[in-house]
C-alpha cells in the first residue's frame, strides 16, 4: 500500500470522508491530510526509504467546549490509534480552528523502504 491508501485506512473506519489537500464537501466531520516527503537512507546517490511527515486535521462544527466532550475525546484517542496501529509513530496533536470548526491536528512520521 502506498501512503494514502495506509491513511484511509486507518482513518475512513472512524471518520468516513478522508481526503488529501482539500475537501469541499458538505459533511459536517472530515479529515484533510498532507505529508511531507523526505529521501533518506542514501545509497549510489539514491534514496533507499522515504520519511513522511504527516498532518491529518480531523475537522467538525465547533461549539463552547465540544473538544473537552466525552466523544470527541474518546474519538480523538481511536485517531490516534489506528495512525499508531497503521505503522506511523505516535502522533503529537494540537488543536485550531475558527468560530465555526473546531479541528484537531495530529501529526506523525511514517517511514516507507519502498522506494
Amino acid at each position: 500500500m502506498d501512503i494514502d491508501q495506509i491513511i484511509k485506512a486507518a482513518v475512513e473506519p472512524i471518520v468516513p470522508v478522508c481526503t488529501i489537500d482539500v475537501y469541499g464537501g458538505n459533511a459536517t466531520e472530515f479529515c484533510v491530510y498532507t505529508y511531507t516527503e523526505t529521501p533518506m537512507a542514501f545509497g549510489d546517490d539514491e534514496p533507499h526509504a522515504i520519511r513522511y511527515t504527516v498532518r491529518l486535521h480531523w475537522c467538525f462544527p465547533w461549539k463552547p467546549g465540544v473538544t473537552a466532550s466525552a466523544e470527541v475525546k474518546a474519538k480523538k484517542k481511536q485517531l490516534k490509534h489506528a495512525l499508531h496501529a497503521a505503522g506511523m509513530t505516535y502522533p503529537t496533536v494540537s488543536s485550531a480552528g475558527d468560530d465555526q470548526w473546531a479541528e484537531l491536528v495530529f501529526e506523525a512520521e511514517y517511514i516507507d523502504g519502498e522506494v
